[in-house]
């Protein structure tokens, strides 16, 4: 079974070319998407263009995949669109997003709230952490700082801690 599959680049050029299907099925299998997903992609040809545009700007199938045919999808179905309606812009964005969590400067739940944000407008990530007070604190001296205060704050929860270690998990 032959498909023909269109790309887009930044400059938006159009290349058609020809490929053989069980190629495509192949290459998704080694790359350990489930059948499910496989099917989802090749059953709209803008959806497995999409997927392979951010898998060139992230290159890891399995968090495209997750971003573009769970969250993304989901988000399009409530608004009643679909892959057509998102902007190259919007797909590097949303690129950018996954990269930052991979790379552990957002964390998932900031990333389902910035694809949202991404979706809504036309913001840019880094915009949309910054407004949204979204920047993970990674300096282990201001960690250690605000764990410190926190603990000098709370004198009767340490001591619960100590007396009984499973309650501090709650602490």
């Amino acid at each position: 079974q032959i498909v023909v599959l269109s790309s887009f680049d930044y400059n938006e050029s159009i290349n058609i070319y020809y490929t053989n299907i069980n190629d495509i099925k192949n290459e998704l299998l080694l790359s350990n998407i489930s059948n499910e997903f496989i099917n989802i992609l090749l059953d709209d040809v803008n959806l497995y263009n999409a997927f392979n545009y951010l898998d060139g700007i992230v290159n890891n199938k399995q968090e495209v995949i997750k971003w573009l045919c769970i969250e993304l999808v989901g988000i399009l179905a409530k608004n009643n669109s679909t892959i057509k309606s998102v902007s190259v812009e919007k797909l590097d964005n949303i690129g950018n997003m996954i990269n930052l969590l991979l790379a552990n400067k957002i964390n998932g739940k900031q990333a389902k709230e910035i694809i949202k944000f991404i979706y809504e407008t036309n913001k840019s990530v880094e915009q949309i952490i910054e407004e949204n007070n979204f920047k993970q604190i990674t300096d282990k001296n201001i960690i250690r700082d605000i764990l410190q205060k926190y603990i000098d704050n709370n004198p009767n929860m340490v001591e619960q801690y100590k007396q009984r270690p499973e309650r501090g998990e709650k602490f």
